[in-house]
């Protein structure tokens, strides 16, 4: 219960975060969704929390759009997920 309740916190700020970085860079979630070549609403649940393993795929291409490093995506991935995803 614990892992599950850290999990769900860790989420929540990574969502805070790619909302800080597209608004930083003028983006709206449809739009880097369109970039980063992912399908219509798949970043949406990343975001609200509601996808609390997303894949280290999704992250690292979302990382790419918005500009961040991609030490910063798996870092995401690791402390973000509780474990590493493919």
């Amino acid at each position: 219960m614990v892992k599950h309740r850290q999990r769900v916190a860790a989420m929540g700020q990574l969502g805070e975060r790619i909302r800080q970085l597209c608004a930083a860079r003028g983006l709206s979630i449809p739009e880097v969704e369109r970039r980063a070549g992912l399908c219509r609403n798949q970043l949406r649940p990343i975001v609200s929390g509601r996808n609390k393993k997303p894949y280290g795929r999704t992250l690292v291409r979302i990382a790419r759009v918005l500009g961040v490093g991609l030490l910063t995506a798996d870092r995401a991935r690791l402390d973000g997920c509780g474990e590493l995803r493919p």
